[in-house]
C-alpha cells in the first residue's frame, strides 16, 4: 500500500505541474493570439489610411488642375475689364469647387494600389472607380460610406467577392465641407493565412512542451519521492522484523507466566500479578500481529483469493465463538443472516468481523447489546456489527480507522486498558478495500454504533 500511495502522489505532482504548465500556455497564446491579431489589424489599417490618404492629395491636385484649365480657357476669350476678371473669378472658383466636388469624374491610378480597390462616393450618391475598372460585388461598403460622407472616419470589415475584406471609408473635405468620400479596401485573406499558421505553430509548440513536461514532471517526481519510498520500505521492513523477532520472547514470557500461576506455591497476590502479566503478554503478542498484518499489507504482499462466501454463516459462527466473552462481560450477543453469499476470502472476512465484534465488546457495557446481520440490499451483500454501547462522538468519528487512533481512551476503564492500539480498523478497512468492498462506520454517542461491511455479490450458479 506504501508503493500504492508513493506512485499515487507522485501521479498528482506531475497533474498539477502540467495543469499549470498547461494554464500559463493557454494564457500565453492567448495573449499571442490577440497581440498578433491586432499587429496584423493595425498594420493592414495603416496601409489602407496611407492609400486613402494618396488618393485624397490626388484628388485635390485634380481638382486644382481642372481649375486651372477653366481659368486659362476664359482667359483666351479676350475679356479684359475689371468687372469682367473679377466675375470669371468668382466664376472659377465656383466652377473649381463644383469640379472637384463632382468625385464620379475623377480619373486616376495610384502607383503600386494594385492590392486595393478604391472606390470615390458623391452627395449625391453615385460611386465611381478612379481607375475606370467595375465595382467588386460586395462594394461599397454601404454604411462606412455613409459614415465618410457625415465627416466621420471609418474602418470596418466585408466581405467582397466571396473574401475577407478590410475597409476604410475617409471623407473629403473642400472648405471644411464634406465634398465627398473615399473608400479603400484591401483583402485580408493573406493576413488571416499568416495567422493561422503562427497559431497553429504556437500550438503545436505547445503541445510538444507539454509532452515534453509531463515526462519530465514524471521523472522529477519520481527521483523526488524516491528517499520518500525508501523511508517507507525501511520502515515497512523495521516494522516486519520487529514484530516478527518479538513475538517469540512474548510467546515465551506468556508460557512462564502460565505456569507460574499454575504453580501451588504462588500467593494469590503473586497469582494475581501473574495474570495481568499474562494478560499483557497477550495484548502485546495481538499488537505485533496487527503490525505483522499493516507491515505485509503495506508491502502488497498475501494477495487475497476471493470465491463465494455465506456471510449468515460467517455470522452465527462468531457468535457463537465470542458467546463466552460476551457472557463474562453481561453483553447479549446475536446473530442473524439469510443465504446470502458474497465475492469475499472466508479468512480475511472472519478477522474483520472479529475486530469489529471485539470493539463493540469493548465499548459495549453491561446489560448492552450486540447484534451481527447478514443481509443483501442494492446487489450487494451487508454485513453489520450494531451495539448499543458508549457511541463515537461526531469529532472522533471520521478518524476511528486512522492507525494508531484512540477516539477517548478515557471513555472506559476496561477500553483504556484493553482498547489495543488502534490498528483493528485500519487492518479491517484495508483487507475490505482488498476484497471490493467498502467499510462504514455510524455512531452516535450514549445510542451504540453500526458498522457496516458492503461485498459483491458472488455469481449465482446455474442449475
Amino acid at each position: 500500500m506504501a508503493h500504492q500511495e508513493a506512485r499515487a502522489v507522485r501521479y498528482r505532482l506531475t497533474a498539477v505541474n502540467l495543469i499549470v504548465l498547461a494554464l500559463v500556455l493557454v494564457v500565453t497564446l492567448g495573449a499571442a493570439a490577440l497581440t498578433t491579431s491586432s499587429s496584423s489589424t493595425a498594420a493592414v489599417d495603416r496601409d489602407l489610411r496611407d492609400v486613402a490618404t494618396h488618393a485624397l492629395e490626388q484628388i485635390e491636385h485634380e481638382g486644382h488642375e481642372r481649375s486651372e484649365r477653366r481659368g486659362r480657357d476664359r482667359d483666351d476669350d479676350g475679356e479684359d475689364d475689371d468687372h469682367d476678371d473679377r466675375r470669371r473669378r468668382d466664376d472659377a472658383r465656383s466652377q473649381a469647387r463644383e469640379g472637384s466636388a463632382d468625385l464620379s469624374a475623377l480619373r486616376f491610378e495610384l502607383e503600386g494600389a494594385d492590392d486595393y480597390v478604391i472606390l470615390l462616393g458623391s452627395l449625391d450618391g453615385s460611386v465611381s472607380r478612379p481607375d475606370g475598372r467595375a465595382i467588386p460585388r460586395g462594394l461599397p461598403e454601404a454604411q462606412s460610406l455613409r459614415a465618410a460622407l457625415s465627416g466621420r472616419e471609418t474602418f470596418t470589415d466585408a466581405v467582397v467577392a466571396d473574401a475577407p475584406f478590410r475597409v476604410v471609408a475617409v471623407p473629403v473635405l473642400e472648405d471644411g465641407r464634406t465634398a465627398g468620400a473615399v473608400q479603400v479596401a484591401r483583402r485580408t485573406r493573406e493576413a488571416t493565412t499568416a495567422l493561422s499558421r503562427t497559431l497553429l505553430i504556437l500550438g503545436v509548440t505547445g503541445l510538444a512542451g507539454l509532452v515534453l513536461a509531463a515526462g519530465a514532471s514524471l521523472y522529477l517526481a519520481g527521483r523526488a519521492m524516491r528517499p520518500i519510498e525508501l523511508a517507507l520500505d525501511r520502515q515497512r521492513r523495521f516494522l516486519a522484523d520487529a514484530s516478527h523477532e518479538l513475538r517469540t520472547p512474548v510467546a515465551v514470557l506468556r508460557a512462564r507466566a502460565e505456569l507460574l500461576e499454575r504453580d501451588a506455591a504462588v500467593t494469590p497476590a503473586a497469582a494475581k500479578e501473574l495474570g495481568q502479566l499474562r494478560r499483557d503478554a497477550d495484548e502485546l503478542s495481538t499488537l505485533l500481529g496487527e503490525l505483522l498484518d499493516l507491515a505485509r499489507l503495506d508491502a502488497g504482499d498475501g494477495a487475497i483469493e476471493l470465491g463465494p462466501v455465506p456471510i449468515g454463516d460467517v455470522a452465527e459462527e462468531l457468535a457463537a465463538q465470542l458467546a463466552p466473552l460476551a457472557e463474562e462481560r453481561g453483553v447479549r450477543l446475536t446473530a442473524r443472516g439469510g443465504p446470502v453469499f458474497a465475492l469475499a476470502n472466508l479468512a480475511r472476512l472472519r478477522q474483520v468481523v472479529r475486530a469489529l465484534a471485539d470493539n463493540a465488546l469493548k465499548h459495549t457495557l453491561r446489560g448492552g447489546a450486540i447484534e451481527l446481520v447478514a443481509t443483501e440490499e442494492s446487489g450487494r451483500a451487508l454485513f453489520t456489527v450494531s451495539d448499543d454501547g458508549e457511541g463515537i462522538s461526531p469529532q472522533h468519528l471520521p478518524n476511528v480507522k486512522q492507525r494508531f487512533y484512540r477516539a477517548d481512551p478515557s471513555r472506559s476503564r476496561d477500553a483504556a486498558r484493553k482498547g489495543g492500539a488502534g490498528l483493528g480498523l485500519a487492518i479491517a478497512e484495508e483487507l475490505v478495500r482488498r476484497m471490493g468492498g467498502e467499510l462504514t462506520i455510524t455512531s452516535r454517542p450514549e445510542r451504540g454504533t453500526r458498522a457496516t461491511i458492503a461485498l459483491p455479490l458472488a455469481p449465482r450458479e446455474r442449475g
